[in-house]
């Protein structure tokens, strides 16, 4: 996916505004609740809505050269496709609003001291590493990792008791699973690791 940020003459119209912000809001929404992994591959600057594309993802790549930034309020409005809420969120309120209400691109170095990247990488390796990553997960225990993604997305937001609960009904159904059937089986007879899982 390229994500080069919004095009602000779209919100010029006061009668297409509510209309594009709720598109925005809807369908960086939609990329979060994606139920797989979702990697971001970010090669060179990621400002505005494709700074707020990347935070949508569950982990973030990023060549050397790259930066993310939400330049937004340097143009007199702020961010309107989730970053006071989705950045607030990785960072703390303390960076996310040095970011916002500063502006400055943050580079590859300090995003991965921030925790907005996951891996910084040599700028010809980001597409690799990401598909590398994405056929690990993809290849590996999906219905454990779907679940493990469900319980932190949703559990984060619950009360600890009811986060834990979550966690615990999913162990539960997970374990009805041939992955879990095939993992259990794999670690006892040849050790960790060794298991081939059909996703289902």
């Amino acid at each position: 996916m390229f994500a080069a940020g919004a095009e602000l003459t779209v919100f010029a119209d006061p009668v297409q505004r509510p209309i594009q912000a709720d598109a925005f809001r809807d369908a960086f929404g939609a990329v979060e609740r994606i139920p797989c992994p979702t990697i971001a591959a970010v090669n060179g600057l990621a400002l505005g809505g494709g700074a707020e594309l990347a935070w949508c993802c569950d982990l973030r790549i990023l060549g050397d050269g790259s930066a993310f930034g939400q330049p937004e309020v340097l143009l007199g409005i702020l961010p309107g496709g989730g970053a006071t809420q989705r950045l607030t969120r990785l960072v703390g309120r303390p960076n996310a609003k040095r970011m916002i209400w500063g502006g400055a691109p943050v580079k590859a170095s300090e995003a991965l001291a921030l925790g907005l990247a996951d891996e910084v990488v040599g700028d010809d390796e980001i597409l690799d590493r990401a598909c590398a990553l994405a056929a690990t997960y993809a290849s590996g225990p999906r219905v454990a990792i779907r679940a493990a993604k469900r319980a932190i997305d949703e559990g984060v937001d619950l009360p600890l008791v009811d986060g834990i609960n979550l966690e615990l009904d999913l162990f539960l159904k997970v374990f009805e699973s041939d992955d879990a059937r095939e993992g259990v089986a794999s670690f006892f007879e040849h050790g960790p690791g060794k298991a081939r899982f059909s996703g289902s």
